[in-house]
């Protein structure tokens, strides 16, 4: 086995929240700014065949996008209404794709445990549900509390982890080997440290990027090869 985990510093148990917890709603908040909200997260997870929010995922959904529920409450209802719990999480290296599956599966090793299942769950069905209504989760929060950054790498990684930090310990990392387990060349790939950032390179140096994912106004002047606004 060549995985390599380094637990971080203990961390005080996280409470399980009631059910449905709430708090009061932001007084700034209009019901059009929460429809937006809920729509642009609705149009990403769309993206990648989730389906539309319903029953208290969209209960969950609609608190977080007023501002009546945390971002981290909501995720820890879903997972424990799953009867499932959040592993705390630990430093992840690989030094192969195979390093990122749960032994004797094609599953990714996931922080979506149980007794049974310590390195995250194998049920494709559940997990495929429960990354969906997570990610849709912190996609909401995103909209309100965005990712801070200039269009780089290391925006692309921070952007990463906020929305999928639950469910993986590498979230935000750069990763090892092909994109897929079905690759027929493990670790073979390019070095994404090498590649990746190449790809958000810009040889405008006058150009910035905007600081954060919400969409730009229509007048705003870009960079017409890698869409930073210029400043």
């Amino acid at each position: 086995m060549t995985i390599d985990w380094q637990a971080q510093p203990a961390q005080p148990a996280q409470p399980t929240p009631p059910p449905n917890s709430t708090r009061p709603p932001h007084p700034a908040i209009s019901p059009d700014e929460i429809a937006q909200r809920m729509q642009w997260a609705q149009a990403v997870i769309s993206m990648v065949d989730g389906p539309e929010a319903a029953g208290q995922h969209r209960a969950r959904v609609t608190a977080v996008a007023a501002e009546r529920m945390s971002a981290d409450d909501a995720v820890l209802e879903t997972i424990h209404a799953a009867g499932l719990r959040r592993s705390e999480r630990r430093t992840f290296r690989a030094r192969s794709f195979e390093d990122y599956l749960i032994p004797g599966t094609i599953g990714l090793r996931n922080r979506l445990v149980d007794d049974e299942h310590p390195d995250g769950i194998d049920d494709t069905r559940l997990f495929r549900e429960l990354e969906i209504q997570i990610t849709h989760l912190r996609l909401v929060e995103l909209t309100f509390n965005p990712a801070e950054g200039y269009f780089d790498y290391d925006h692309l990684k921070l952007t990463h982890r906020r929305i999928f930090s639950d469910i993986f310990d590498w979230a935000g990392t750069e990763r090892v080997g092909p994109d897929t387990p079905s690759s027929d060349t493990p670790a073979t790939a390019p070095s994404t440290r090498r590649a990746t950032p190449r790809q958000f390179s810009c040889e405008n140096s006058t150009t910035r990027a905007p600081k954060s994912l919400r969409p730009l106004p229509p007048s705003s002047p870009t960079c017409s090869s890698c869409w930073r606004t210029r400043r």
